[in-house]
């Protein structure tokens, strides 16, 4: 089965919206076993709208369009829709009492401009959206299924959850799709790629390395009758893999690093503060993203002047005044002072220059310590960063929580 996602929206073409609807549709076809061989954007022009789906009606065996459902002069999918299958619009009285019903548990006068999403192509089938007032529509045009969705995410998501997903389950395809997932820090792609060339896999296996700011995610999928055989292929290259690649794969599932560190410190009942300087909290959001997170997280302390490194976290002033604060010996005394100000079982710190300016010979941009201490040790360590402001501090706060993280396993 060929599935085609057709996105619509001015914003989406231009890239003032991510298309993120897209990814999700992709992701949720690809589970149940379905082919999404093309993605296509188009602004909201009714012509160009109409073309794009007479073209998808010739390739395509399901067709997703996503947008341009809404009340609004450029809300002209479904009249796109109806031009290229030659179909009149039709006010649809079910569509009609949802539109109705949704403005009423708003508390919300209904204007008269809300009735246009009631009229659908001749012949197509509302889907309800328990979220919004513009329902999703399901039409069957001769050898390809249309679905229509709202562009807002959040409704497209709970319409395709509630209406769409449980009718494609029951399509019956030959191979269903499955996959494992390893995430990575502390490697590089040409690393990870060197491993993945030893373990000589077989051509039914696709590999996809998806790289973010410090880190690297490894995707194996494969194809099989069930997805317990999709997934009894794929385990051994999954295990070898993540034995190769040792502490420097942290989950194989979708967690970030900040989860693990946190189950971690509740298995051993231990606490954590932080001391941060150029990352100015990143760290602590990234902690403090995971629900209780507040049974490991003591707090932290933001300490951009030297001041308060002196003054708050305890950095003796000669020790500022000789090295300078982006220094490894800096980085290890603010990892101790918070440490023992917060009476915490593991401390990090980090001090570096994010730029753009404040760079030198001797201490060029990107440079960063990292401080970690415990009841019984302490230590820093040097990084150089490259890419600009916001990519370095990402850079250094991945660092700073991977060092956490082999501390703890340690």
């Amino acid at each position: 089965m060929k599935v085609e996602i057709l996105a619509i929206g001015n914003e989406i073409l231009r890239g003032y919206t991510i298309n993120t609807n897209a990814a999700y549709l992709a992701q949720k076809v690809a589970e149940l076993g379905l082919h999404c061989h093309t993605q296509t954007v188009v602004g909201d022009g009714l012509a160009e709208i109409s073309g794009a789906i007479q073209t998808a009606l010739a390739r395509s065996d399901i067709l997703f369009l996503t947008g341009g459902l809404g009340p609004t002069q450029d809300d002209c999918t479904l009249q796109g829709l109806a031009l290229a299958i030659n179909k009149p619009l039709k006010t649809n009285t079910t569509a009609l009492r949802w539109i109705k019903e949704r403005y009423a548990e708003a508390h919300r006068e209904c204007p008269d401009t809300a009735w246009v999403q009631a009229d659908l192509p001749e012949g197509a089938e509302p889907l309800a959206n328990r979220l919004g007032s513009a329902c999703g529509v399901w039409l069957q045009e001769k050898t390809c299924t249309v679905i229509a969705l709202p562009g807002v995410p959040y409704e497209m998501q709970c319409i395709f959850d509630e209406e769409v997903h449980p009718r494609l389950a029951q399509i019956k395809t030959d191979l269903v799709y499955a996959a494992t997932l390893l995430r990575c820090v502390g490697i590089v792609e040409l690393a990870i790629e060197a491993h993945i060339k030893t373990l000589n896999l077989p051509e039914f296996i696709e590999v996809g390395l998806y790289p973010q700011l410090g880190a690297v995610d490894i995707r194996l999928s494969t194809r099989a009758s069930t997805q317990t055989d999709a997934l009894k292929a794929l385990a051994p290259f999954t295990q070898q893999l993540q034995k190769m690649l040792e502490k420097k794969c942290y989950a194989t599932e979708p967690l970030e690093l900040s989860e693990i560190i946190g189950n971690l410190l509740v298995a051993k009942k231990e606490k954590l503060a932080l001391a941060e300087s150029c990352t100015g909290g990143l760290i602590a959001k990234h902690i403090t993203d995971s629900p209780g997170s507040s049974a490991y997280f003591l707090g932290g302390v933001v300490a951009y002047d030297n001041a308060i490194k002196e003054n708050v976290l305890g950095v003796p002033a000669a020790l500022l005044e000789k090295h300078g604060a982006v220094s490894a010996e800096v980085a290890q005394a603010m990892a101790e002072g918070v440490l023992k100000k917060f009476g915490a079982d593991h401390a990090i710190s980090i001090t570096g220059i994010a730029g753009p300016s404040g760079g030198t010979d001797e201490k060029p941009l990107g440079l960063v310590y990292i401080g970690y201490a415990n009841r019984h040790k302490s230590f820093s360590e040097k990084f150089e960063l490259f890419g600009d402001r916001e990519r370095i501090r990402v850079r250094a706060m991945r660092k700073a929580l991977n060092l956490l993280y082999l501390q703890l396993l340690a």
